[in-house]
């Protein structure tokens, strides 16, 4: 019934949260069968600090562990990850120490830029000259 519910690309996303815990189940980290790792709020925990660590943002592992717990009902499993107390606060840490992406852009080589870096190049070396060429074209 849940099955019947869930839309293609919805499905897909779920599909693809439990491809991701079952590649951290399988990792050398985890020697924990799949029944007892579900089960376990260690578990989640854990594979939240791996998807950090991994460089996800907190709402993909929220995404990816409410996809596992909608593919669980599918199967008449009650594994509920994201009520366990211990999930919960590892991931309310994962969002406090999240810091995303800047959003300012690159700033320009200038000849300024280059002026100052000039003394660090070796051009008697050919890497070096060629870098110093790429630097002069990128201004």
């Amino acid at each position: 019934m849940i099955s019947a519910a869930i839309k293609p690309k919805t499905r897909n996303a779920y599909d693809s949260g439990m491809r991701s815990v079952m590649k951290f189940l399988l990792s050398a980290t985890t020697p924990l069968s799949p029944d007892i790792a579900f089960k376990d709020p260690l578990f989640w925990a854990l594979y939240i600090v791996h998807m950090a660590d991994v460089g996800r943002t907190p709402e993909t592992a929220r995404h990816y562990i409410s996809g596992c717990q909608t593919l669980f009902a599918e199967v008449g499993e009650q594994i509920r990850p994201l009520r366990w107390p211990i999930v919960r606060r590892t991931l309310k840490g994962f969002y406090n120490k999240w810091v995303p992406p800047p959003k300012s852009k690159k700033q320009p080589v200038t000849v300024t830029l280059l002026n100052r870096l000039r003394d660090s190049f070796n051009l008697s070396i050919h890497a070096d000259r060629v870098t110093w060429a790429m630097a002069c074209v990128a201004t």
